[in-house]
């Protein structure tokens, strides 16, 4: 299992437009073979902070 998890920050006011704007990036990478969670996500407590995590089962459903 691959884990990748991280953060990036943004002006409070344009945090959830970002958020909104990789829907569809996270639509299409739960949608491949492998991948076990796919998020991008605003944090509960920053208002400056997006939160992003993927989960791959293995390096070779990473890398496709």
């Amino acid at each position: 299992m691959i884990i990748i998890a991280g953060y990036t920050r943004t002006d409070a006011e344009k945090r959830d437009g970002a958020v909104e704007a990789f829907r569809g990036m996270v639509e299409r990478a739960r949608a491949y073979d492998g991948c076990l969670d796919f998020s991008i996500s605003a944090d509960a407590v920053d208002p400056e902070r997006v939160n992003l995590f993927e989960c791959w089962r293995d390096q070779t459903t990473l890398d496709a």
